[in-house]
């Protein structure tokens, strides 16, 4: 097949660049042929990665000015977008055989999302989630979630642990905490999360919590340092990531991995996830995830007693029109207790690590993403010919 890509270049260090690098190689290496059309993170010239060629990004913000000139001249079996659909220009994306590839983290479908939606040929739920959302507002989705590399997201051994321990510098004695969450905007609930540890580590002093974010309110975030004073949380009790390494994509999946086999837990308390590929990479390394009962988290962790229960009262009205879950303080910080006295019990990391494998690349290529794929590209094969056809006659 021939497939045009569309989304964050596979370098980027965002979740969907990640996606995209893991997805166009497992694409590549059995033989398909894939451009990848970058519209963040790449920019003025093309690259060559192995056989995938990386377009670089347009002059409009999400690429909707270039996206009609790539069909054109590219002439995919497939066009695949990787990116929130309602930024794209329904004007030029219903002129085009689109196959999206997108987020749903809301209850039900926001109507800009719907109404973007309308404009695409073929939607791609990434959750079981998304797509009975997609499919309550009228829709007939195809279902790939996203995916990991469990050879590269693997559990270390006992000296492994020890060893990513003092990487990260952390005492053995300690009971550590990680959170992966972009500080954008307030949808990843930090500042609930914050609450909750203030309440925790006042009854387990011997405690960090690592977030691998910048604290800084860039992008409408929070002040994380301001709500660290604010909720008086003693300065040895939390960490937040070097901000030049962080910049500068420094924290390779390596360094990643050593992190969450060297943490006691994962939790994020999100509003809502499309899908959540910190959740997942986590678990693969053997750490269980704390995260909300609500949109894609509910269905990626392995031990529901680590899920931080939501009613229909802790669900908010968003400025998108639909509905995201705001957990209770009081809920994060009892997960928190649940993962301190599960913390001694291999078992817990060995489920974490079974439910992670169920997303391993090579199992969703097989499972998901290629019969998608190749059932795309049969129908805008029959769709080309059929016009032909009709031009003919």
């Amino acid at each position: 097949m021939k497939i045009l890509w569309h989304s964050n270049a596979p370098f980027a260090p965002t979740g969907y660049g990640n996606q995209t690098d893991i997805f166009s190689r497992a694409l590549a290496k059995r033989g398909h042929d894939v451009t990848v059309s970058a519209f963040y993170g790449l920019q003025g010239g093309r690259l060559k990665s192995g056989n995938i060629i990386l377009l670089p990004a347009g002059h409009k913000e999400y690429g909707s000015d270039v996206l009609e000139a790539h069909y054109q001249v590219h002439q995919p079996d497939v066009f695949l977008t990787l990116m929130d659909v309602w930024v794209l220009d329904p004007r030029v994306t219903e002129k085009l055989p689109v196959a999206a590839w997108t987020p749903v983290d809301h209850q039900p479908i926001p109507p800009a999302t719907k109404t973007h939606l309308k404009a695409i040929r073929h939607p791609i739920a990434m959750s079981r989630f998304g797509e009975r959302m997609m499919r309550q507002a009228g829709f007939d989705p195809f279902y790939v979630p996203h995916a990991v590399e469990t050879q590269v997201y693997k559990p270390l051994d006992a000296a492994g642990r020890s060893e990513a321990r003092k990487l990260w510098q952390v005492d053995d004695e300690k009971f550590f905490a990680v959170c992966v969450a972009a500080n954008k905007g307030p949808r990843k609930n930090l500042d609930r999360l914050l609450k909750a540890w203030a309440r925790f580590v006042d009854a387990h002093p011997e405690s960090l919590l690592y977030i691998h974010t910048d604290p800084r309110p860039f992008n409408h975030g929070h002040d994380l340092s301001q709500l660290v004073e604010l909720y008086e949380i003693p300065r040895d009790s939390i960490r937040f990531a070097d901000q030049y390494r962080l910049i500068m994509g420094d924290y390779g999946s390596e360094r990643m991995n050593a992190l969450y086999n060297a943490a006691d837990v994962f939790v994020l308390p999100s509003a809502g996830e499309g899908f959540g590929v910190p959740i997942i990479e986590a678990q693969a390394a053997g750490c269980p995830a704390i995260v909300t009962d609500f949109s894609s988290m509910s269905e990626l962790v392995a031990d529901p007693a680590l899920l931080i229960a939501v009613d229909a009262d802790d669900l908010a009205a968003t400025p998108q029109g639909a509905e995201q879950a705001l957990p209770k303080v009081s809920e994060i910080a009892r997960r928190l207790e649940t993962a301190f006295h599960l913390r001694a019990n291999p078992a817990v990391r060995e489920i974490a690590r079974e439910l992670a494998l169920q997303y391993d690349v090579e199992r969703v290529m097989e499972r998901h993403m290629l019969p998608v794929l190749e059932c795309i590209a049969e129908i805008n094969k029959a769709e080309r010919e059929r016009y032909a056809d009709e031009a003919q006659a």
